[in-house]
């Protein structure tokens, strides 16, 4: 499932990417004002912002949740999730360079925790799920498992991203 999905995410991303070359060095809301005007770009604008918060808001509680599972079981998921919101809006407020240089020293301290974790879990892994290879079907996978393509919704940030390095680029 993680491998069609992942296809045809990639699928989508390169058709996208393509139709975006032709307007190369405009935005998104470039793209909706010079396809509708002024009331596309306002609705292309609206629709990235909201997508944007229920990725955020989402992805936010099912870590959340993974880590309290895993870790702090008896810690509440407002308590978690409040230090993870804490370190979202401190990474925003120092930048991608104080980032990049965090995320090189904390690597082996996080791979180590990873390890601990994973060896800790090792007495509740099922490798009969692992089988059959195609699970309850090929139709449950194949037609099923388009709606998940939804999971890479985030990648729309990528063409955010790639707006911001271009124009701040000397």
């Amino acid at each position: 499932m993680t491998i069609y999905v992942s296809i045809i995410a990639l699928c989508l991303f390169l058709i996208i990417s393509k139709f975006y070359s032709a307007f190369e060095g405009k935005d998104l809301l470039d793209i909706g004002e010079f396809v509708g005007g002024n009331i596309v770009r306002v609705i292309v604008g609206l629709m990235v912002t909201i997508d944007c918060a229920f990725i955020i808001s989402i992805k936010l509680r099912e870590f959340t949740e993974h880590i309290k599972i895993l870790s702090f079981t008896k810690s509440p998921v407002t308590f978690i999730m409040l230090f993870f919101t804490l370190g979202m809006i401190i990474s925003v407020h120092f930048g991608i360079e104080s980032l990049t240089r965090s995320a090189s020293i904390a690597l082996p301290i996080i791979s180590i925790g990873i390890i601990i974790v994973v060896a800790g879990s090792i007495k509740n892994f099922e490798f009969s799920n692992l089988m059959p290879i195609f699970g309850k079907g090929p139709y449950d996978i194949f037609v099923g498992g388009l709606p998940r393509v939804s999971i890479y919704s985030g990648l729309i940030s990528l063409f955010l991203y790639l707006l911001l390095w271009e124009n701040t680029r000397i």
